[in-house]
């Protein structure tokens, strides 16, 4: 997971609660909260970001140093919740 670049999954709702982000999932009916570093994460899923990429943008925009690994653990989390999508490998 840790070259790989994913988006977020297609079709779901978000809203901004204070510093959580809820995202709605209608193909599953599962709403899911999300903290504000797992929000950037996945706001920033966009299919052109890796990992490192990812860190590199949080610490920026929070002035303070984002672990990779915590990006590493938050995408592993929103992957096992179908909240990213996976490119396709190309042919």
């Amino acid at each position: 997971m840790k070259d790989r670049q994913f988006s977020g999954s297609r079709g779901c709702l978000s809203r901004e609660f204070d510093s959580e982000l809820l995202v709605y999932d209608p193909q599953r009916n599962v709403g899911h909260c999300l903290n504000s570093t797992a929000a950037a994460a996945w706001k920033l899923c966009d299919g052109n970001n890796s990992p490192s990429q990812i860190a590199r943008t949080l610490s920026r925009r929070l002035s303070a140093h984002v672990d990779e690994r915590v990006v590493l653990l938050a995408l592993d989390q929103l992957a096992n919740d179908h909240l990213l999508v996976e490119p396709e490998a190309p042919g």
